[in-house]
């Protein structure tokens, strides 16, 4: 059952990096029904919502992930930034600090590709660099900078 939900998670990240937003919360919502607890597919669910302008239910998809494992650093870096995006700055706080100190389990990743339009759009840029730079010191000096702005 457990590769059965990685594989609709899989091909939900897929279809999102081709653009296909709407088959990849369909393929990742199947992920979930399958395997409530996979973190990836919540995260990338969260990814496609924000690219579809559905912020509310990127940041519920961004929470459930990190009620699941709290040291997704990718995915508490990914909700702070939404809430920056929004002008929502006091719920970004709790998120942008757990980026910058919490130990890192993963990597970050970059989880779109393409143009992108709208205020997730600085969010995907801004990821893509941390991402290249990979330094959580930059990290820890950039973050309340932008809570700050």
């Amino acid at each position: 059952m457990l590769s059965d939900a990685r594989a609709h998670s899989n091909l939900g990240t897929v279809y999102l990096r081709a653009g296909d937003r709407s088959r990849a919360i369909d393929e990742l919502k199947t992920a979930l029904q399958l395997n409530p607890k996979l973190v990836d597919a919540h995260d990338t669910i969260g990814a496609a919502y924000a690219m579809s302008g559905q912020y509310e239910d990127a940041a519920g998809a961004w929470k459930h992930a990190l009620e699941i494992d709290p040291r997704q650093f990718d995915t508490m870096f990914n909700l702070s930034i939404l809430y920056l995006d929004l002008n929502r700055r006091q719920d970004a706080i709790p998120y942008g600090g757990g980026a910058a100190t919490k130990k890192v389990a993963s990597p970050p990743r970059v989880r779109a590709s393409g143009p992108l339009r709208g205020p997730g759009a600085w969010s995907v840029r801004a990821f893509f660099r941390a991402t290249l730079i990979r330094s959580r010191r930059l990290l820890r000096s950039c973050i309340p900078l932008l809570l700050l702005s």
